[in-house]
């Protein structure tokens, strides 16, 4: 009787769980930290940042291959992940990094060519 009672509920359940595993984040908050992306998906993070103060980096945690894709004075920006896996964007002159602007979207894109997921974390960095 058990038995049965479980097939049930697993046969109940498969749509939710199945649509749970292939479904992509829509959109989320930087600060976020190991982040699974399958390959081929993306995610859209928003993000605010103190332009004189912080920055915005994006580290990858393992080798599979990546973009991100941004905007600068309203022009879309987009950059393959480095070797290292880390991306720095920032509104200042001062610290390293590539110019953003200071609010705004984040796209983060997994290779469809992976073999794992791409593992991803951002957060902000204050500075001086």
């Amino acid at each position: 009787m058990e038995f049965k009672k479980f097939i049930v509920i697993s046969i109940a359940a498969c749509p939710l769980i199945c649509f749970a595993q292939t479904e992509e984040i829509q959109s989320i908050r930087v600060p976020f930290y190991q982040v699974n992306i399958q390959p081929g998906k993306k995610i859209t993070a928003t993000y605010s940042y103190k332009p004189k103060h912080q920055t915005l980096n994006c580290t990858l945690k393992n080798t599979s291959s990546g973009a991100i894709f941004w905007k600068y004075n309203s022009i879309q920006q987009a950059l393959t992940f480095p070797a290292n896996g880390y991306v720095v964007l920032k509104s200042h002159p001062r610290p390293e990094g590539l110019f953003a602007d200071p609010q705004g979207k984040i796209v983060i894109k997994s290779s469809r060519t992976n073999t794992t997921d791409l593992i991803v974390s951002c957060d902000y960095h204050t500075w001086g």
